[in-house]
């Protein structure tokens, strides 16, 4: 028996693909990802993701998790590995994000999609090396920032 929410989910895919207004979904889907891996892409050359990670390596680095010396050197994903992750975060969460009618449930999944993609970067302790969480997790919070807050004032401004 399927599950309510991917059976609402899918029968909202199908009326865009009915209703003629897949166009325009596509566009604002392209827009959205292109702005906000455009803004990760300025991020990387203004090194802001160096300074979050080598506060992650702190955090890492103390009390609970001592991560040895020797296991700070080594990094887990490559850059192109992270801004990889970045795009598929950004194509996937984006899509779904924008087929979700309610604020709530767009901060829900960006919430839990937080969670998941934010606890390997404490659990990378165990595999003896560092998993740099900050871009998948900028990701997410532009998607948030874009598709709940924006939303809202734009709702407010058009109504």
């Amino acid at each position: 028996m399927p599950h309510r929410f991917t059976t609402d989910l899918r029968l909202r895919v199908e009326s865009l693909m009915q209703s003629g207004a897949k166009d325009g979904f596509l566009l604002r889907w392209a827009v959205l990802s292109f702005s906000v891996l455009a803004t990760v892409v300025t991020l990387q050359a203004l090194r802001v993701f160096r300074l979050l990670d080598e506060a992650q390596l702190v955090i890492l680095a103390g009390h609970p998790f001592y991560l040895s010396a020797q296991d700070a050197q080594i990094s887990l994903l490559s850059p192109a590995g992270q801004f990889g992750l970045c795009v598929l975060i950004t194509l996937y969460f984006g899509g779904l994000l924008m087929l979700q009618r309610h604020l709530g449930r767009r901060t829900h999944i960006c919430l839990l999609a937080a969670v998941v993609f934010g606890l390997p970067g404490l659990l990378c302790v165990l595999w003896h090396g560092v998993l740099y969480v900050s871009q998948a997790l900028t990701c997410i919070l532009l998607l948030w920032v874009i598709l709940v807050p924006a939303a809202i004032l734009y709702r407010r401004r058009h109504s």
